[in-house]
């Protein structure tokens, strides 16, 4: 299944909270927002040939569950920040146990997981609270959320993020809302994903 997202910054986390609160999102939402605590370990081998491939593969514990992810690059970031990636996912308990049903849902990944799954181990890490919404917009929905965290388990790496991601519908009514927003609020596109600066922050 593709993920499509736009991800949004702006050096004030506070104006990010703030955006969750615009008329735009309260008046389409469920009023039921949650706080997901996450920490997302990141797996490659040594010399990084998943990510060389175009791959991220991590385990994600979401409050009290377990997600195994594979994410796959599918077209560039573009100037709204808007990208679109192979997403495969299932519960598990483990990488180890999720690893076959990867395989099954992206067989096209299947012989570079499976040559490497011996070799693979944790090479980013990032920990992070989410406030997240669902709205509708008539034609799309969308989650609207807002990251706030840190990488490889170091305080004084942090981030904040603000993510818009289509849950079904109109791609289009999901951009246009985000550029409202980021013109009202001054937010900006971020095109790399959490694991790329996760990596680059340990050099």
């Amino acid at each position: 299944m593709p993920e499509i997202e736009i991800k949004l910054t702006h050096p004030d986390p506070q104006v990010l909270l703030a955006v969750l609160n615009d008329r735009l999102i309260v008046d389409a939402s469920d009023k039921n927002g949650q706080t997901i605590r996450m920490h997302a370990e990141y797996y490659d081998t040594a010399d990084g040939a998943l990510f060389a491939a175009g791959c991220g593969l991590r385990f994600r514990s979401e409050n009290d569950r377990g997600v195994v992810t594979l994410k796959t690059q599918a077209k560039p970031t573009d100037a709204t920040g808007l990208s679109v990636r192979g997403e495969f996912e299932t519960e598990a308990a483990s990488l180890a146990r999720a690893l076959p049903k990867i395989c099954s849902l992206a067989p096209d990944y299947a012989e570079l997981l499976t040559k490497h799954a011996l070799d693979l181990t944790v090479t980013a890490a990032v920990t992070f609270t989410r406030l997240e919404y669902h709205a509708d917009l008539g034609d799309a929905t969308v989650a609207f959320s807002v990251d706030q965290g840190f990488f490889n388990g170091d305080p004084t790496q942090s981030f904040a993020e603000f993510e818009a991601e289509l849950k079904s519908g109109s791609e289009t009514r999901m951009t246009e809302v985000c550029r409202a927003l980021a013109e009202t609020y001054g937010l900006v596109p971020l095109a790399d994903s959490k694991l790329k600066r996760a990596l680059a922050a340990k050099h």
